[in-house]
């Protein structure tokens, strides 16, 4: 397999899909969903849309839901390919658009459904504190950088 001419690509996704094969992989469907955020939004009318990619298990309507500092009930979901087109379900490797989280998770943020809605709600907020401290830490290093380098000018 070459990367520069893209030589081989063929050959090497028929082997992974021969020994997927061979190897029966299968992601379990029965535990509860988790996966990542590809995108998100606010819309109005219509409240956060997030576009998640399940990644294991299976994704409900009315799963209790927390995306990074974003928590919430599934209220519905969406094909992403059919915006209109309601599912109930969504298993494995499947992108839904899901309303009911409370504010708009970022892209690449990971999801979880968990059983209780209070202990979403405060690994949330843990979650947002935790972002607040790293963003106030990127800052001020950034001020101590411009000073650095305003006094640097001034002499």
């Amino acid at each position: 397999m070459c990367s520069s001419d893209l030589t081989g690509i063929d050959e090497l996704l028929e082997t992974i899909l021969v020994t997927a094969e061979l190897h029966e992989y299968k992601a379990n469907i029965e535990r509860p969903a988790f996966g990542t955020c590809l995108e998100a939004e606010q819309q109005p009318g219509r409240g956060v849309i997030a576009k998640l990619i399940v990644g294991g298990g299976t994704l409900n309507v009315g799963d209790i839901v927390v995306c990074g500092a974003a928590h919430g009930r599934v209220k519905a979901m969406f094909d992403t390919l059919q915006t209109r087109k309601k599912v109930n379900h969504a298993g494995p490797s499947t992108p839904v658009n899901v309303t009911g989280l409370d504010i708009a998770p970022n892209a690449g943020d990971k999801f979880y459904v968990l059983s209780d809605i209070a202990e979403a709600r405060e690994l949330a907020a843990s979650r947002e504190a935790n972002s607040d401290r790293k963003s106030t830490r990127l800052n001020s290093s950034h001020l101590v950088i411009s000073y650095a380098v305003f006094c640097l000018k001034k002499k």
